[in-house]
């Protein structure tokens, strides 16, 4: 296993893998670092001027695009990638 790490490190230091994240268009990016930091979807849809439920939907979105199953799991995955609102 620490080989596996090793070189999974040393791949994404020299640019062989990318993140997930970077396939995000720029909205999916704003709403998935507000979801992350713990956002409530009224409070991100009255912030960028969107409804409730498109809010809902990007969230589907995001979490399919970054094969991720919860919230919880994108919080983990933005500390895990430096993605701070």
């Amino acid at each position: 296993m620490p080989g596996l790490v090793a070189s999974i490190v040393m791949q994404l230091h020299c640019g062989l893998v990318v993140a997930r994240h970077t396939s995000l268009p720029a909205r999916g990016l704003e709403i998935a670092r507000q979801l992350a930091g713990g956002g409530r979807p009224t409070d991100i849809a009255e912030a960028l001027h969107l409804s409730v439920r498109m809010v809902g939907a990007h969230r589907s979105r995001i979490l399919e695009r970054l094969e991720l199953s919860s919230l919880a799991a994108l919080m983990r995955y933005r500390l895990e990638h430096g993605l701070l609102a």
